[in-house]
């Protein structure tokens, strides 16, 4: 057993042994159920500080976002961010508070035990996840960008739309970068780079495409893509890789 020491601040007592079950082998998790158990306990000073903090952000004594400022005015160690919801804005919010990552309960792709130690050992910063819009109507493709780019340690999160029109109006909810099928019911082609360049105005742009056509992937990134990959014979590091360089350099 590590000599970690996790505070876990949850009062679902399913979602507590869940991440326990989780967490097994890491350290010894302590459990709290409300905020203020959590602050009494880190105010302690008779009892070993703990390592890292496992946060819920709907206690029965404060919910949200204000949960998260109460925790950090406390000066605690680490604060890792658990929620039920799958919510990019609030998730980014608390990250741009000072949580160190952002975990959506219950999820397995989540690798939560690396989180805890790299936390722990005060290696990793806050850990932004990028947020990446795929326009895709084929489910099959959808879901093999969805297995490649959850492999990638959380760094990704994704969307998806099944329309260009679709992914134009989602565009709104704020995102890092675009991945985009060429063939869609409501465009088809390099038209679809041209279209989404427009309203995109300077989000990267990766193209996925079933053609294997140089003059088709040049039209593509004259029109403003970032990249032009194959499907199919792209890997899923590969993948990642392209959507990571395409996004720093779009900064």
């Amino acid at each position: 057993m590590s000599d970690l020491r996790i505070l876990l601040v949850e009062d679902s007592l399913a979602d507590a042994e869940l991440a326990k079950l989780r967490l097994r082998g890491v350290g010894e998790v302590e459990h709290c159920t409300s905020l203020s158990a959590a602050l009494a306990r880190l105010a302690d000073a008779n009892r070993a500080a703990p390592s890292v903090v496992l946060l819920d952000l709907s206690l029965p004594d404060s919910r949200g976002l204000a949960t998260l400022d109460r925790m950090l005015a406390a000066q605690p160690p680490p604060v890792l961010v658990m929620s039920g919801e799958d919510d990019p804005a609030a998730a980014r919010a608390a990250l741009e508070r000072g949580a160190r990552a952002f975990v959506k309960k219950g999820d397995p792709r989540s690798p939560l035990a690396q989180l805890v130690r790299e936390a722990a050992r005060g290696s990793a910063g806050p850990r932004w996840v990028a947020r990446v819009l795929l326009v895709e109507d084929s489910h099959g493709d959808a879901v093999l960008a969805q297995r490649a780019l959850a492999a990638s340690d959380a760094r990704f999160e994704l969307t998806i739309a099944r329309t260009l029109g679709e992914g134009v109006a989602r565009l709104a909810e704020g995102f890092d970068a675009i991945l985009l099928d060429l063939t869609l019911p409501d465009c088809v082609g390099p038209e679809t780079v041209t279209r989404m360049r427009a309203a995109a105005r300077e989000l990267p742009i990766v193209v996925l495409s079933g053609a294997d056509d140089a003059e088709v992937a040049d039209r593509c990134l004259r029109a403003g893509a970032s990249a032009y990959r194959q499907k199919g014979s792209i890997d899923p590091n590969e993948l990642q890789s392209v959507v990571a360089r395409a996004i720093e350099r779009g900064r």
